[in-house]
């Protein structure tokens, strides 16, 4: 749904904190009404499985973090 000029205008007028505030405010709303899908709590649930039968291939956190940092 597209942002009307009018919304557009005053969201304009509001400060940093405001317009944070608002985004904020929008984005736990939704997040209440978005979640995983089926499917993607079946490949979480998978991944855990696996990582609980087969440990040893896990790799340190830090390792990822880095990795996901470069």
């Amino acid at each position: 749904m597209p942002v009307t000029t009018s919304l557009a205008a005053q969201l304009r007028r509001l400060s940093a904190r405001e317009k944070a505030a608002v985004a904020d405010h929008l984005w736990r709303q939704a997040e209440t009404k978005l979640g995983p899908t089926s499917a993607q709590l079946d490949t979480l649930n998978s991944r855990a499985a696996s990582a609980l039968a087969h440990p040893h291939k896990l790799k340190p956190a830090g390792d990822a973090v880095r990795r996901l940092r470069r």
